[in-house]
């Protein structure tokens, strides 16, 4: 791609000249089925770490994975700063706790 750009005389900078856009692609040529698999695995356990939380966290990982659709997310820091920031803040503050009340056995 770096030779198609600079054949094509592109105009991006160097530092915007990435992969496809899309992540699932991107792993796809890049590592094979396994790196495709990998990131259906990450997903999947997004979705299931979701299903003790409240529908906020639900709408959370459905972004996420429609914005690896269009923008290789995995591959940029910002974005990975981002996700590593989200991704827990979003379970602890919505998150199904369950709240014993007070004088009441646990057991």
């Amino acid at each position: 791609m770096a030779a198609t750009y600079d054949k094509l005389n592109s105009v991006l900078l160097e530092e915007n000249r990435v992969g496809p856009h899309n992540q699932f692609l991107e792993y796809g040529v890049r590592y094979g089925w396994v790196g495709i698999i990998l990131l259906i695995y990450f997903f999947f356990g997004l979705l299931l770490w979701a299903g003790h939380s409240s529908f906020s966290m639900w709408g959370i990982v459905v972004f996420i994975f429609i914005a690896v659709l269009f923008e290789s997310l995995l591959e940029r820091q910002v974005s990975l700063y981002f996700m590593a920031l989200l991704i827990p803040l979003s379970y602890h503050f919505f998150a199904n706790w369950q709240v014993n009340e007070v004088g009441e056995d646990i057991n």
